[in-house]
């Protein structure tokens, strides 16, 4: 049986705590790490100034609390800086912890905790195995999302949900509601009975861009455009279900990885007329410059190309490293949708 908890962002009091903690933190790495310019590995680095810490002997006096949760913040902060993770507060049946969650998976981790466990096997080096089991275990939780998404589509003689359901008949099992100009009332209507097509054919659903509709239709999912409510906002909405954000620059992934989103909807590959305001188109070699950037950078989030991808362009924009795809003319459009979705599918 799950535990049940309760996530929620620090207050300010406890903002206060985790300064005086982080400048406790910025003290050690100044005494025993020195040589931190030449350190690129921020994980490396904390375990040089955990084992030169835990190597005095004057760490177990009365301010041992205090030095613990310095060096507790200061792992914390590494995984914010580094994996993406947040600050939050998890409080369950025994109390509450200050941790750390990672922004995609959903994964929780207690830095104090963490430190603390450490001491009391005298492992003073742990860091580094920390951040690969973390990272395994967020890689893990990533591959649990479909990487074909199909995008919802009306047409002339085709409806939203004659769309999901031709979509979700083919195969795919990641649809998403996109809606444009229509009334909450409408919109709302329109997601629940999506939603028990998605439940008939075990495909997840996704709302596009009505944080409202999404929480109110208890979609799967929410994707969030350049120009809507920041996943930050739309979090506090939806809770705890997915969240993808429209990026089109290497700026505006950097903007957000530091949201708390799951996933990248990069884009459009070529021109489409799915999209009234459509961003700069950036083709192949775009998908490669800023994946090439987001590696270096340690940026870990799924990256969907969209935008006007047709069958011929599939096995290219894979090799650019995007994690899947999200079409919707391909399959809206295809004679054979079925055949169409297998033979994408295979690519994966």
């Amino acid at each position: 049986m799950k535990e049940a908890y309760e996530v929620r962002a620090l207050n300010k009091k406890e903002l206060e705590w985790k300064k005086d903690a982080l400048d406790l933190a910025a003290a050690f790495f100044e005494k025993y790490a020195p040589q931190m310019d030449f350190i690129t590995d921020k994980a490396a680095a904390l375990d040089v100034v955990l084992k030169g810490v835990m190597q005095e002997s004057w760490w177990q006096r009365p301010r041992k609390f205090a030095i613990v949760t310095g060096l507790g913040y200061g792992l914390g902060q590494t995984l914010v800086d580094e994996l993406n993770f947040e600050w939050i507060v998890y409080q369950d049946t025994y109390g509450k912890d200050v941790a750390v969650q990672h922004a995609a998976s959903g994964i929780i981790a207690f830095p104090i905790s963490a430190i603390r466990k450490r001491l009391k096997s005298k492992e003073y080096t742990f860091v580094v195995d920390y951040f690969k089991t973390l990272k395994e275990e967020i890689n893990m939780a990533k591959k649990d999302l479909p990487q074909l998404h199909y995008v919802s589509q009306e047409q002339k003689d085709l409806t939203h949900l004659e769309a999901i359901e031709k979509a979700c008949k083919a195969g795919c099992k990641w649809v998403q509601l996109r809606m444009k100009n229509v009334s909450y009332e409408t919109y709302l209507e329109t997601a629940l009975a999506a939603k028990d097509l998605c439940r008939k054919y075990d495909a997840l659903l996704t709302i596009n861009d009505n944080p409202q509709v999404a929480a109110a239709s208890g979609a799967d999912g929410l994707h969030l455009g350049k120009e809507d409510m920041s996943p930050t906002e739309a979090r506090k909405i939806v809770g705890n279900i997915l969240i993808g954000g429209t990026a089109n620059t290497w700026e505006d992934v950097v903007r957000l990885s530091k949201e708390p989103i799951d996933y990248i909807g990069l884009g459009p590959l070529r021109y489409t007329t799915t999209k009234e305001k459509l961003s700069p188109i950036l083709g192949v070699q775009g998908y490669q410059d800023v994946l090439s950037k987001m590696k270096a950078a340690l940026i870990d989030l799924p990256v969907y190309a969209i935008g006007g991808i047709r069958q011929e362009d599939i096995v290219g924009v894979l090799k650019t490293g995007v994690y899947g795809i999200a079409v919707s003319g391909l399959i809206t459009n295809a004679e054979d949708p079925r055949s169409v979705c297998e033979a994408v599918l295979e690519l994966f």
